[in-house]
Order: C-alpha cells, then sequence, then structure tokens
C-alpha cells in the first residue's frame, strides 16, 4: 500500500499542471458577464452554457489523454523499468497510476464545472433538461470509459504489434454480437433491457480494463508487446463472456409470455383479450383467447373473428419499426400481415406482406379472407396464397370504422365519418365486386363512441344514448345519461346506468322508470359495468384512490334483480371493451378476463360465474 500511495503522489505531482488549466478554463466562462448585451440573469445562463461546453470539453479530452500516458508512452519509450528495478509489485505500479489519473480528472473535473454547476436551479434549467446529479454522473463515467478506452487503444497501438489485426477483428466481432443482441430487443421496444445489455457491455469493458492493466504490467513487464498480447487477452476474454451472456439474457426476455406479468391491463372484445403490462423488465403485449389460453405477440394493431386474429405488424427491419414508432398508420411503411387461429394452440394460417397506409382491417371467422383498407382502397385477400381477390375504393376512412364478414366471400363496412357524424354500412361481394347498402347513413352523436352487436347500434352523446337497429332507420330507443355517466344494455332490455364519479352507483332501469339503486363508499371513486353474467348478474369494476399511489381496484358481481353485491375480488380488474362508457350484451364472448395486480391472469365464466384459468 506504501508503493501504491508514492506512485500515486509522484504521478500527481508530475501532473500538477493540469490544475492550473483546469481553473484558467474554469475563469474563461465569466467573460460572459462582461458582454454589454442582455440582462443580467441571461449572461448568467450564457455562463452555464459556456462553461459547461468548456467543461465536458476539457475534461473528456483530459480523460483521452491521461488514458494514453498511463503506462503505454512509457513502455514504448522503455521507461517503465525504472519502477521495476525496486521492489515494486506491477499491480502497485498499474493501480498507483490509475488512482492518480482518477484523482486528477475528479478534481479538474470539480474545477471546471464549479461555476455552471455552482449558480441557480434556474440558469440550469434553461440550458437542459437533464438534473444536475444527473449530468455529473453522466459526465464522469463517459469520462472514465474514455480514459480506460484510450489506455487499451494507447497499450496496443504503440507496441507496433502484428496482433493489432486480431484487436480489430475481435472488435468488429463483439460490436456485431451488440449488434446481434440489441436489434431484437429494440424492435420490441424493449428499451430497458437493451440498457441493461448495453450497461453490461460498458461494465465489462471497465473491470477488464481496469484489471487487465495490472495483468498486463505483472505478465509483460517492460516489453510493450507482451503487455499487448496480456492486455488484448485479457479484455477480449471479458468482452466475449459479456457479449454471451447478453445474448442469452436478450433471447430470455424476449421469450416473455403472459405467465411472466407483474403487472397487467387488458382490453376484451369478444373472447380475444388485448394483454400489456410489465414482464422481463420491459412492456410486451399479447393476444390471448380467454377460452382457450393460447396467446400471440400484439403487433401495431390487431383485428379479430371468433378465436381468429389477423395482426399488423411492421416488416422486421429497424428502420421500418422507427417509422411506425414514429408516426403511427400515418406514415407508409412495410407490414405484415399474420393470421393465427387461437386454438389450444396458436394455428398460423397465414403471413403476408402489405404496403401503404392501413386504415383499418378484419378477417373471417374461418381465416380464409382478410380484408385490409390501405390508402382509401378495400382488399379483400384469399389467406391461404395471399392473392388479392378484389378491390374497391372506400374513400376516407376514420380510425373508428370497423371490417367484419358476413360470410367468407362478403365483407361488411362500418364506416365512420368524422366530419358528418355518420355510420355507414355497406357489403361487398367478392365475387361480383359489387357494394350492397345495409344501412345508413346513420347519425352518430359521436364518431368514436359506437358500439355494434349483432344487429343492434349503440351510439352516445354527451347526454344521451340512442340504439338503433341497423335493419330499421328509426331509433328503438334513447335513454338520458349525465356527462359522467355510463350505460350497459342488458340482455333483457333493462339499462344498468353507472356513475364515474363521487358518489359512485349503478342504477337498474327499465324503459327509463328506475327499479332499485346500488351505492358505494364515500371511498369509491368511480364504477364501471364491464359484463354481464347469465341474464341478471353484472361484472362490474369500482376504483378507489390508494394510499400509496394510483388506485385500488375491486371486482363484484351485482344482481340486477335484488341488488345484492357479491364475489368481492380485491385487487382484481376485470379487462372491457372500448368504448368503456357504453356497453350491450352480446353473445361472441363467453368468459371475461380477470388481471390482479400482481401480473395473475384469471377468467371468469359468462355463463356460470366460474372463476378459473384462461386454459380451463
Amino acid at each position: 500500500m506504501t508503493h501504491l500511495l508514492a506512485i500515486a503522489c509522484r504521478e500527481i505531482e508530475e501532473r500538477a499542471f493540469v490544475l492550473v488549466a483546469a481553473i484558467a478554463i474554469a475563469l474563461v466562462s465569466l467573460v460572459v458577464l462582461v458582454i454589454p448585451h442582455g440582462t443580467f440573469a441571461e449572461r448568467r445562463g450564457g455562463v452555464v452554457i459556456l462553461g459547461t461546453f468548456l467543461g465536458v470539453s476539457f475534461t473528456w479530452a483530459l480523460a483521452v489523454i491521461l488514458g494514453a500516458t498511463l503506462v503505454g508512452r512509457e513502455l514504448s519509450d522503455k521507461r517503465l523499468s525504472f519502477y521495476f528495478t525496486r521492489p515494486v509489485s506491477a499491480s502497485a505500479i498499474w493501480f498507483g497510476k490509475l488512482i492518480a489519473a482518477v484523482v486528477l480528472l475528479a478534481v479538474s473535473f470539480a474545477i471546471v464545472h464549479a461555476i455552471p454547476l455552482g449558480f441557480e436551479v434556474h440558469e440550469w434549467r434553461t440550458m437542459s433538461t437533464m438534473t444536475r446529479p444527473f449530468a455529473v454522473a453522466a459526465i464522469l463515467t463517459i469520462a472514465i470509459v474514455l480514459m480506460l478506452g484510450s489506455h487499451v487503444v494507447s497499450t496496443c497501438v504503440r507496441s507496433r504489434s502484428p496482433i493489432l489485426a486480431l484487436d480489430f477483428a475481435a472488435l468488429l466481432l463483439a460490436v456485431g454480437f451488440f449488434i446481434a443482441t440489441t436489434e431484437p430487443l429494440a424492435l420490441a421496444f424493449a428499451v430497458p433491457p437493451a440498457s441493461n445489455v448495453a450497461g453490461s457491455y460498458i461494465a465489462a469493458f471497465l473491470i477488464a480494463s481496469i484489471v487487465g492493466g495490472a495483468w498486463q504490467l505483472s505478465r509483460g513487464r517492460i516489453d510493450a508487446r507482451r503487455n499487448h498480447r496480456e492486455l488484448s487477452k485479457f479484455v477480449w476474454s471479458m468482452v466475449a463472456v459479456a457479449a454471451l451472456t447478453m445474448f442469452a439474457y436478450s433471447r430470455w426476455v424476449l421469450a416473455a409470455k403472459p405467465a411472466d406479468y407483474t403487472t397487467v391491463a387488458g382490453a376484451q372484445r369478444g373472447n380475444i383479450v388485448w394483454l400489456h403490462g410489465t414482464a422481463r423488465g420491459f412492456y410486451p403485449e399479447f393476444l390471448m383467447n380467454t377460452a382457450t389460453g393460447a396467446f400471440v405477440p400484439a403487433g401495431r394493431s390487431h383485428f379479430e373473428s371468433g378465436d381468429v386474429v389477423a395482426v399488423v405488424a411492421p416488416s422486421e427491419t429497424l428502420q421500418n419499426a422507427k417509422l411506425a414508432f414514429e408516426g403511427g398508420f400515418q406514415r407508409p411503411s412495410d407490414w405484415t400481415l399474420t393470421i393465427t387461429r387461437l386454438a389450444r394452440t396458436p394455428e398460423r394460417i397465414a403471413a403476408f406482406p402489405l404496403s401503404g397506409r392501413i386504415e383499418t382491417a378484419g378477417v373471417s371467422s374461418d381465416g380464409s379472407r382478410a380484408a385490409v383498407v390501405a390508402d382509401q382502397i378495400l382488399t379483400v385477400y384469399d389467406t391461404r396464397s395471399g392473392h388479392a381477390l378484389a378491390s374497391s375504393r372506400v374513400g376516407w376512412v376514420s380510425s373508428a370504422s370497423q371490417i367484419e364478414f358476413v360470410t367468407p366471400d362478403v365483407a361488411r363496412t362500418f364506416i365512420a365519418d368524422e366530419p358528418t357524424h355518420t355510420l355507414t354500412v355497406r357489403d361487398f361481394d367478392v365475387r361480383t365486386h359489387q357494394w350492397t347498402a345495409v344501412a345508413g347513413p346513420i347519425r352518430l352523436m359521436n364518431p368514436f363512441l359506437y358500439r355494434v352487436a349483432g344487429n343492434r347500434l349503440l351510439t352516445r352523446g354527451s347526454g344521451e344514448v340512442e340504439l338503433r337497429d341497423l335493419r330499421d332507420p328509426k331509433v328503438l330507443q334513447t335513454f338520458p345519461v349525465g356527462r359522467d355517466d355510463g350505460i350497459w344494455i342488458m340482455r333483457d332490455g333493462r339499462q344498468a346506468i353507472y356513475h364515474y364519479g363521487r358518489p359512485s352507483s349503478v342504477e337498474i332501469r327499465r324503459d327509463g322508470v328506475r327499479q332499485r339503486v346500488v351505492g358505494f363508499g364515500p371511498e369509491v371513486e368511480s364504477v364501471r359495468v364491464v359484463d354481464e353474467i347469465g341474464d341478471h348478474r353484472l361484472l362490474i369494476v369500482t376504483h378507489s384512490p390508494s394510499r400509496n399511489e394510483g388506485y385500488d381496484t375491486t371486482t363484484y358481481i351485482l344482481d340486477a334483480n335484488t341488488g345484492v353485491l357479491s364475489n368481492a375480488m380485491p385487487h382484481v380488474l376485470a379487462a372491457a371493451a372500448w368504448p368503456g362508457s357504453i356497453g350491450i350484451a352480446d353473445d361472441a364472448a363467453d368468459r371475461a378476463l380477470l388481471h390482479r395486480e400482481t401480473g395473475k391472469i384469471d377468467v371468469i365464466d359468462l355463463r356460470t360465474g366460474a372463476i378459473g384459468h384462461p386454459s380451463s
């Protein structure tokens, strides 16, 4: 330890001029204060900007210089024998020099950043969105990486050894492994795991450089080429271990399943649920059949019919994924349409490419047909071959438009026109290439708040909800609802009105006449009817402010005939279809998803109310 400290002190004394240079650089930024332009507050902001720029530049440049001269220069000049002729170990030489370099770097950093970091928070915030502690950590981390990287490069280049070519090849291999590891994570938008991979690579390099410095001196001593050879073996061995470990880690992350969720939420349509939450450090999304438990990854958008799902996802290139993320469906790109039947196990039916701006799509219940509206043109595909069977121009289509198949050869389009607030329903016959009017244009009080169940259409405005039959232009029923109210139309025609705000309640009505009201305690902030069990029991969810943060959820079963609440399930949220402010009983689903705050997934049988696993 005495030898190590002696070497460190000697190195600091020899390079003390660095601290003088740091003081001079720090004082340069104060020149801005004497410029006779702008207010004093603006000039102080200029001091922060200039001082930070000079401080970062000086710190990083000094890190490169210190790293390059740690031992590389003395090795090439054959002056390292000065230390080895004394009873000093190689580790003491290396760590003494390294400690001296780190001390000089840290003190210089403190000097050159004293002025910009010493101003008030306001001046710093005008220049950067980063907090000062984060900025300090980032600048110093990069400086250490530059210093050790400079040491490795200096040792290799100064040796003038032919194995420098092998170092270059190893570098390319390491970069290739890094790209192969992180690109799939980037395509899946798994940013935290990708950051873990990058951090592991950096940590492996830092450890290899620090320990490798002592290793190279103990094995190579004053021979520059032997130092190079030993350092290269040590560094690339460590990097190889990190690369293989992170490659396996990335594949483990991407193999996440719904069972791996630690937090989960969902939105349901029929028996198909769109799951999203946290699993293995990122946010994977899946489509799951609540009846079978089968699942597939969700893409940019998805469409379902029965147990068949069609997933639209960007073609697997990083650029296309980037375009899709930045512009959604509003930016033309290349896409892949994958059609899968979620039986007991997923059965892929077809996958074929699409192009253009995908506006909406649909799939037949047998999976033999897919309809896609891209760039205002409807195209019907045979999924087995991927060939287009027929196409026709449909004009402008909003994101709330839908497509479903009446038969495999007849595609029904629900075109919601946002400017006119109307819904037009038409059938397109693949065999004749002809359109047939089914209904409309039907007035929509809100072009995004409507729901279709069979031939029934439910649409709402700010103060009322209308129920229509698609085959009859007349309004069947009108229900007044408050702005903060939702409505569920039951199978027997009754209405369940639920209130979002306090005091929360569920009111059962028949033909507008109140039958009963079920109230909740003052701690409940909102309530929602999610689905109907049997003919008269409602699946409802309540939300209460949490003591810590966010909301606590509880799911109940409400008997609409008696007003009795039962089967309280704390911390359980039942997945609802969108939009959540209106709902209508539909026979398309026989199970509803129940997901818990812990990530556990269950389902409830909508015929009996029994709770079990998705595959049961």
